[in-house]
C-alpha cells in the first residue's frame, strides 16, 4: 500500500520550505543593502555581480577600425545586464578582448570596458582600455594590472533591472513584507487559527 502524505506532514514540509525561503529572503536583502551602501560590490565565493548602468559597451562604434577590431564579437553589454566578475590579481590571465572593471580616471566611478591592446614597452605590461562605443583613438588609458579591479567572466541579460528594483526602497519593502506574511501565516497555521475559523463558520 502506497504511503499517503497526511495534511500534518504536508504542513510540516511546507513550513520548512517557507522558513528556508524567508531566511534566503533576509540574507538576500542583507546582501543587497551591503552592496548598495558599501560603494563597491561584495565578492561572494570569489565572484562579484554588477548591474550595467550605461550604454558604453552596448554597441560597436561605426569607426571602421573599431568595426574591424570587434568583427565577429557580439558580447556587448546592454543597460540592465548583470555581469559576473572575478577579482584581478597577479595570477589572473588578461588578454585582448577581455572586459575589465576599473576606476575611470575622469569620472572616478567603477567602469567596465574592454582591453584593446597590451603595451609591453613598460617595466610591467600596461593594458590599453576602450569602450566599444568609443572611436578607435578614444582610449581610457593604459593601466597597470594593479589599477584593474575585476575581470568579467559572464553576464545575464536584463536581470540587472530586477536587481536594481530589489535594491530600491520598494523592492526591499516587498521582500521583507512577503517574508513577514509567510511567517505570520505559518504561525496562524500552527495555532490552528484557520481551523477554528472553519468550525465557527460551520456552526
Amino acid at each position: 500500500m502506497a504511503n499517503v502524505e497526511t495534511p500534518k506532514k504536508k504542513h510540516k514540509m511546507g513550513g520548512i520550505i517557507s522558513t528556508i525561503a524567508c531566511i534566503l529572503i533576509f540574507l538576500f536583502v542583507g546582501y543587497e543593502l551591503a552592496v548598495k551602501f558599501s560603494h563597491n560590490s561584495i565578492y561572494l565565493f570569489g565572484v562579484r555581480s554588477d548591474v550595467v548602468l550605461t550604454d558604453s559597451m552596448s554597441y560597436k562604434n561605426e569607426d571602421p577600425e573599431v568595426q574591424s577590431f570587434l568583427q565577429g564579437r557580439n558580447d556587448q553589454l546592454q543597460v540592465g545586464d548583470l555581469t559576473y566578475s572575478v577579482k584581478i590579481d597577479e595570477k589572473t590571465e588578461l588578454n585582448v578582448y577581455d572586459k575589465v572593471m576599473f576606476i575611470h580616471p575622469d569620472t572616478g566611478k567603477m567602469t567596465t570596458h574592454r582591453i584593446v591592446a597590451i603595451d609591453h614597452t613598460y617595466a610591467e605590461p600596461r593594458y590599453v582600455i576602450r569602450a566599444d562605443t568609443a572611436n578607435a583613438a578614444s582610449y581610457d588609458g593604459a593601466f597597470p594590472r594593479k589599477d584593474l579591479t575585476a575581470k568579467v567572466v559572464g553576464y545575464v541579460p536584463w536581470v540587472g533591472h530586477i536587481v536594481n528594483f530589489l535594491q530600491s526602497f520598494w523592492g526591499i519593502l516587498l521582500l521583507i513584507g512577503t517574508a513577514i506574511i509567510v511567517i505570520v501565516y505559518n504561525i496562524l497555521i500552527d495555532l490552528k487559527f484557520f481551523k477554528a475559523k472553519d468550525k465557527e463558520a460551520k456552526s
